[in-house]
C-alpha cells in the first residue's frame, strides 16, 4: 500500500491532477488470494483498482497496439528475477485473446546469480589456496556474480577484481568467460527450455504457428536466453520495445481502452484467461458406499475469461438440514480430491434445509462466473426452497477484519505523515555503523566511504547526488547485513 501510494503521488505530481482509478499489472502466476490482497492494498492506498492484467498480456498488448488489424499467434517470453511466465496470445480482428499461461514460479535471474557465484567460489579457492569462504566473502562474490552477469550480456569476457580478499591480504583477480557463464546456466536454461515446449504443447501449438516472439524482463538480456528461445523457434525474437518496459506500456494502453482514449479502429479487446483452475468440495454416495472430499472442477486452468457455468448437484440425503460450499484451487489440472488442491478460504453455508417431502435429496443449483479481473462469484441454491447464498471473491471480498483494516490504515498514515526525501535515512546511517563495527577487511573500506558520502550530501535530501548515495548505501546493507545480524 505504501508503495502504491507513493506511485499515485509520483503520477500526481507529473500529471498535474488526482489520479483515483488505475490499471495494475501482476504476475501470471498471481492466484486468487494474491489478487485479492492486491485490491486490498490498492484500496489502502485511496486507489479504485478498475482492472488486473496479467503482465505477459500486458506486454503482448504493447506490441499487439501498432498493428491491431493483424491476426497471429504472439508468445510472450517474461523472464524477470524471480519467476518465469509464458503466455500464448492470438490476436484476431481486434480481439486479443490469451490461449495459455506457462511458467515456473521458483526460476528467474537470482537462480542465475547463485550459479555464478558458486562458480566464483570455486575459483577463489582455487586462486588463493587455504581461502576461507567466509559469509562476508561469499556475500562479495555474489554481489560479484550480479555485476558479471550483466557485463558478459554485452561482452565475451570480464574479471573480477578484490583487494586483500584473504585474511592475509591477498588480492583476488579472476576471469570469468561468457562460454563459462553459459556452462554453469545450463540446467537453468533446460528447465527454461521445457517450461517453453510446455506453453507449446499445453495449446497443441508448433513453434511455426507463432507469428511473434516477444522478450519481457530483465534475464532476457542474458544472449544464452535470447540463444534458447531462437534456438526452438529457429528465428529471432522482436526486441523493438524495451524488455523491462514493455509491462508497464502494455498496463497503460488498457487501461486508455477502458477509458475509450484511444480510437476504435486501434483499440484491442482483451480477452484473458484464468491461470489456475477452481471448484468446489463435493461427496459421492453410490450403492451405499461415501467417498467424501472430493473435488468437482467448475473451471480448468488456461479457461478463456469471462468465463461463467451453471452445475447441478443433489444433497446426500433427505434429512439433510445443511450444505457448505467451499471454493478449491488446482494449478495443474489434474486434481481429483481436495488434498490434491488448495483451499482459497472462500466457503459459506446454507443452514435450516428442510425435510425433503418427496424423500429426494435437495437439488442444488451452483452458478459460478470469473469476470476479467479473474476473480470470482459462486451462487448456491436450492430450488425446491429458494434458500441460497453467494460468495464474492473479488475486489469487494473483505480479507482484512474490520480491526485488521482499521490497524493497517493508521499504521500507513503514520508512515506515510513521517516521510520526507531523507525519511529514514538517520535510520539508515544508524545500520551501517552497526554493521560497519562487525564486517571484514573486504567490505570496511566501501561501507565507510558509502557511510561518509551521505554524510555529505544529507544537507540537500533534494539533490539527485543524495539520492543516489543513499540508494548505493542501502544496496550495500541489503546484500551484507544479514550475514552480520
Amino acid at each position: 500500500s505504501l508503495i502504491l501510494r507513493h506511485l499515485k503521488q509520483s503520477a500526481e505530481s507529473e500529471l498535474g491532477h488526482s489520479v483515483d482509478r488505475v490499471t495494475l499489472s501482476v504476475p501470471a502466476n498471481f492466484n486468487d488470494p494474491a489478487k485479492n490482497a492486491t485490491y486490498e492494498a490498492g484500496k489502502l492506498a485511496g486507489l479504485e483498482i478498475e482492472r488486473l492484467i496479467a503482465e505477459p498480456t500486458a506486454a503482448a498488448l504493447a506490441y499487439g497496439i501498432q498493428e491491431p488489424e493483424q491476426e497471429e499467434q504472439i508468445l510472450v517470453f517474461d523472464f524477470g528475477g524471480g519467476t518465469l511466465d509464458i503466455s500464448i496470445v492470438e490476436l484476431f480482428d481486434g480481439v486479443m485473446e490469451a490461449k495459455s499461461v506457462e511458467g515456473d514460479e521458483h526460476l528467474g535471474g537470482k537462480d542465475f546469480d547463485t550459479a555464478i557465484a558458486r562458480l566464483l567460489e570455486a575459483k577463489a579457492i582455487q586462486e588463493i589456496p587455504g581461502l576461507e569462504l567466509t559469509p562476508s566473502r561469499q556475500a562479495l562474490l555474489r554481489r560479484s556474480a550480479v555485476e558479471a552477469k550483466i557485463e558478459l550480456s554485452s561482452q565475451k569476457s570480464t574479471w573480477i577484481r578484490h583487494t586483500a580478499f584473504s585474511d592475509a591480504g591477498d588480492p583476488l583477480e579472476i576471469e570469468l568467460t561468457r562460454r563459462e557463464l553459459q556452462s554453469v546456466s545450463a540446467p537453468l536454461l533446460q528447465r527454461a527450455r521445457e517450461c517453453l515446449l510446455r506453453a507449446l504443447r499445453s495449446d497443441g501449438i508448433k513453434p511455426s504457428a507463432i507469428d511473434k516472439i516477444l522478450l519481457v524482463g530483465g534475464t532476457t538480456a542474458m544472449p544464452s536466453v535470447r540463444h534458447l528461445v531462437s534456438e526452438v523457434f529457429g528465428r529471432d525474437p522482436r526486441t523493438d520495445i524495451d524488455p523491462t518496459q514493455a509491462v508497464c506500456l502494455g498496463a497503460t494502453i488498457q487501461s486508455a481502452i477502458i477509458h475509450d482514449a484511444i480510437p476504435a479502429s486501434r483499440s484491442i479487446v482483451l480477452a484473458d484467461v484464468g491461470r489456475f483452475g477452481l471448484g468446489i468440495r463435493s461427496s459421492d454416495l453410490s450403492v451405499g458406499i461415501l467417498r467424501p472430499n472430493l473435488y468437482t472442477p467448475l473451471m480448468a486452468p488456461n479457461q478463456v475469461i469471462p468465463y461463467s457455468r451453471r452445475e447441478t448437484f443433489s444433497l446426500l440425503h433427505p434429512e439433510q438440514t445443511k450444505v457448505e460450499i467451499e471454493l478449491f484451487q488446482d494449478r495443474t489440472g489434474e486434481a481429483r480430491t481436495i488434498s490434491e488442491a488448495e483451499d482459497t478460504g472462500i466457503r459459506g453455508t446454507i443452514e435450516g434445509i428442510p425435510l425433503s417431502e418427496n424423500g429426494t435429496p435437495h437439488a442444488l443449483e451452483v452458478e459460478f462466473s470469473y469476470d476479467l479481473n479473474g476473480l470470482v462469484k459462486i451462487r448456491a441454491r436450492i430450488p425446491a426452497t429458494d434458500q441460497s447464498l453467494t460468495l464474492l471473491y473479488d475486489k469487494s471480498a473483505r480479507r482484512l477484519s474490520e480491526e485488521d483494516r482499521e490497524a493497517a490504515e493508521s499504521r500507513l498514515n503514520t508512515l506515510w505523515a513521517e516521510r520526507s526525501p531523507s525519511a529514514g535515512i538517520d535510520s539508515l546511517l544508524e545500520r551501517a555503523r552497526t554493521i560497519l563495527s562487525k564486517v571484514g577487511p573486504e567490505y570496511h573500506s566501501t561501507l565507510a566511504e558509502r557511510i561518509a558520502r551521505v554524510e555529505e550530501s544529507r544537507g540537500d535530501p533534494d539533490s539527485p547526488e543524495f539520492a543516489n548515495r543513499r540508494d548505493a548505501l542501502a544496496d550495500l546493507l541489503h546484500d551484507i547485513e544479514e550475514l552480520y545480524d
